[in-house]
């Protein structure tokens, strides 16, 4: 089973979730709590554009947005990144995979300013540290 975290909309409300998928079944979850579990076959997830995606079951219609959209629309394609809608889940990687988008976002470079900064204050800590040292040994 994969699991996925995002935001859920429900009555005008964004509530961050954990969605679980693989071919049997589907799961959501809030703080810990289950929002609801289906079978594959009366729930379908299906891609509205712009990395937002719809989870319908029961009659019931609540509004995605994986924190991780690219990730997240790969695999409910089957590893294409395209925003058609599916309608069954397709294979998924392990059961205990979390798909974070800490994991998968590349990290911006530091400003000058702040390299300087940081340096400077390596400086002083270091100098403060020798300054300690020196200080207990005499």
């Amino acid at each position: 089973m994969s699991i996925y975290d995002g935001v859920v909309t429900i009555d005008e409300n964004d509530i961050q979730v954990v969605l679980g998928v693989n071919e049997d079944k589907i799961w959501l979850s809030a703080g810990g709590l289950e929002i609801g579990e289906w079978s594959a076959e009366e729930c379908s997830i299906d891609s509205v554009g712009d990395g937002v995606f719809t989870i319908t079951a029961e009659n019931e219609t609540l509004t995605f947005v994986p924190n991780n959209p690219m990730t997240f629309s790969a695999a409910m394609n089957g590893g294409s990144t395209s925003d058609r809608a599916i309608e069954t889940p397709v294979e998924k990687p392990a059961e205990s995979e979390m798909v974070s988008s800490s994991e998968t976002d590349p990290v911006p470079d530091p400003k000058p300013v702040t390299m300087v900064i940081f340096y400077a204050l390596v400086a002083i800590t270091g100098t403060l540290g020798l300054w300690a040292l020196i200080s207990i040994i005499l």
